[in-house]
């Protein structure tokens, strides 16, 4: 039988992970470890949608399960701030997500 949550952790515990320190609005700072990356964003603009460059991360959903706008990563002293709606995986095991650097 395969273990999906184990082949998860695995993922997370490779070295393409980095540590992060994840804090939900008005909650505790949990450590986690998330792949960070770079992607196109999309930004609605006069009727349209402009591709833009973007952070990108996935995370464990089990480290995280309530993951929502607004919550923050903290990653190598830069805090980063969920924007949108974050997607589960369609086995419901990792988030993805936006995020901007805070200022």
């Amino acid at each position: 039988m395969i273990d999906l949550a184990a082949d998860v952790s695995a993922i997370f515990d490779d070295v393409l992970a980095v540590d992060a320190s994840y804090t939900p609005v008005g909650g505790q700072a949990v450590a986690v470890r998330v792949i960070p990356s770079q992607g196109d964003g999309e930004m609605e603009f006069n009727g349209g949608a402009l591709r833009v460059p973007a952070n990108m991360f996935q995370m464990p959903v089990a480290s995280a399960v309530s993951l929502a706008e607004g919550d923050t990563l903290l990653i190598d002293a830069v805090t980063y701030v969920v924007m949108g709606a974050p997607k589960r995986d369609a086995r419901r095991l990792i988030w993805t997500f936006e995020a901007r650097v805070s200022s």
